[in-house]
Order: structure tokens, then sequence, then C-alpha cells
């Protein structure tokens, strides 16, 4: 494991676990919100999820980029035979990029971490078997990320991109206090047109847009105010369209597989609570076949000696009629020897 040394891994992490990005800079840390995003959420990157044999990983991890990174994998190793990660991309003539290891919030057996002293301790505590680790492989062909940047009253900040492919460009943006106006405008080349291609006033946005080929300016203005400077933190990446949608479709089919590991979890347990309830009612049910039978016999009796009463009333009234009534005295009124 490489790394660089002068800060802190557990207070870092502390921070990222918190999302505090300025915390964990101002600890020591040396990544910015690319890598924090790339990791917290896959942003910019394509997930990748494998299993590994504990003991035998063949990783070589490094942190240059403040989150845990492949610097290189074993040709005999676990890795190397389970055949995803690699030590770097290179696709579509791209650069050469490192894959991020953590994603979508999970990293070393569903639990996501950022700083590798983090990840390396993680898969030590593992229990014994496989270890499941998430990783991203960065998509971005360009980045520009940056932090606490002041816009005075009047002024704008600008940035020029360029790109050769029809791509995406993802951005986010936060300003600390009030609002700028934010743009991305396309430069004119040769016979192309170009023109304003998004236009956006506010506190805070993010989002993704689709861009053609050629210069970019991207722009926050403060000029609409006189006296109040501004301070924005922002992110820009640049995606080739092709890259962008393929992980968009396995994202999309992840979400689907979980979904539908999620609902078969549900059908199973689903199941039971019906099996457990149809039980409970057969057993109330034959509790109540009890209670209806006793309740008719019960009617039936009441019945029965409703009518009884009114044969007995009927004889006593016609032995009262026929004999005249007798007055029936104890004898125990009247003591012996009186």
């Amino acid at each position: 494991m490489r790394r660089r040394e002068g800060y802190p891994p557990l207070l870092v992490e502390e921070k990222l676990q918190a999302h505090d990005i300025d915390g964990a800079i101002a600890a020591g840390w040396w990544g910015d919100e690319v890598a924090y995003r790339l990791v917290e959420s896959a942003l910019g990157g394509r997930s990748l999820k494998v299993t590994l044999e504990r003991g035998d990983l063949g990783l070589d991890l490094s942190n240059e980029s403040g989150v845990t990174t492949v610097a290189s994998v074993y040709p005999e190793g676990s890795a190397a035979r389970e055949g995803q990660l690699r030590p770097a991309d290179v696709r579509r003539r791209r650069p050469v990029r490192p894959a991020a290891c953590a994603a979508e919030r999970r990293a070393v057996n569903g639990r996501t971490y950022f700083t590798c002293e983090a990840v390396v301790a993680a898969i030590k505590r593992a229990s014994s078997g496989p270890v499941e680790l998430a990783a991203v492989r960065p998509l971005a062909t360009l980045t520009r990320c940056a932090r606490h940047v002041a816009i005075a009253a009047g002024r704008r900040h600008s940035l020029s991109l360029e790109t050769a492919v029809r791509c995406v460009l993802l951005y986010r943006f936060h300003v600390a206090a009030h609002d700028v106006l934010f743009t991305v405008t396309l430069a004119a080349a040769g016979e192309a047109q170009g023109g304003e291609l998004l236009r956006l006033r506010g506190a805070g946005h993010n989002g993704e847009l689709v861009v053609p080929p050629g210069e970019l300016a991207v722009e926050w203005s403060n000029e609409h105010s006189y006296l109040r400077s501004k301070e924005i933190n922002y992110m820009l990446q640049l995606i080739p369209c092709d890259e962008y949608n393929g992980c968009q479709v396995m994202r999309q089919r992840e979400r689907l597989v979980e979904e539908l590991a999620q609902c078969k979890q549900r059908s199973k347990h689903l199941k039971e609570v019906i099996s457990k309830a149809e039980e409970a009612i057969s057993i109330v049910r034959a509790e109540e076949a009890k209670l209806v039978q006793a309740l008719s016999d019960a009617r039936s009796r009441k019945d029965a000696n409703a009518e009884r009463l009114k044969e007995v009333k009927a004889e006593l009234k016609l032995l009262e009629e026929e004999h005249g009534v007798v007055e029936h005295v104890p004898t125990s009124r009247f003591p012996f020897g009186r």
C-alpha cells in the first residue's frame, strides 16, 4: 500500500463519513469533491462489483488521489482471476485512469470507506470467506473542481472546456450566500454556430447537459451585484455520451436487479405473513364454529325454557283455581309447649 504522509486517517475518514469535505481538507486530506463524489455516489464513473478470496486479494492499493485506488493487480492473485479490476483503464483513446475502490455507498462487504487505511482495516476485520468490493472506474475525460472561489461584486469567474466528441457535462455548484448567474456557451468554430446552451440563476444547481464537440465557456457571473461578493464551490465533468449512456443503462439494470431481489424477498416475507394469518384465521374460524354452536344450543335451551315457564305458570294457575289458595305457614314460627 502506497500513501502520502501528512493527514490523520481516522479523523479524515470520520469527516468524510459525515459529508464534511471542508473539515477533511482542513485536517490535511488532499482529495477533492470529485474524488469524494466518485466514492460517495459513483458520480462520473462506472460501477464494478467484485468478490475476492480472503487472504489472496492480489491488489496493491494507493491513495494518491485522496481515496483508495487500485495501483496494481498481481497476475496470480484473486483480483486478476476475477478479471474486472485494473490498475488503469484505457478506453476510446482516453487517458489512463485508476479505478477508485468504493461506489454507491458500498465498498467492503456493504459499507463505504474513503481512505486507504479504512479500506484495509475493514478487509482485515471482515469475517472468514470471500470479501465483496465495490469499485468505480472514472469515465470523465476532463474534470474541473474548486472550492471557496471568491467572485467580487460586478465580476465573473470563467472556465474554458474543450471536447472533440459529443459529451455530457455534469455540473454542480453551490453559493455560500445569495446567488450567481451560471451559463454554458458554445464558441463558434468555422461553419459551426455557437450559442448559449444553458442559463441558470440561483444559490446552487446540479444537473447534466449534452454538449456538442467544440470549445465551451462556463461562467459564474456576479455582475448583477453592486455590493456583495460571492463564494462558490463547483465541480464540472465531461463524459463522452456513449460512455455515459452505457453507464446509465448499467445503473438502471443494477437498480432493477436490486429491486427484483427486494421484491423476491418481500414476496417471501409476505407469503410467510399470509401463511401465519391463514393459520390464525383457521383457528379463529374453528373457535367461531364452536361459539356459533354454543350460541345456537343456548338459544334452543332458552326457547325450551320459555315454553316450560309458560306451562308451569298455566298449571299453577289451574291448580289454584280448582283448589283455592292454601297459605303455608311454617311451623317453626310456633315454639313447642305453647
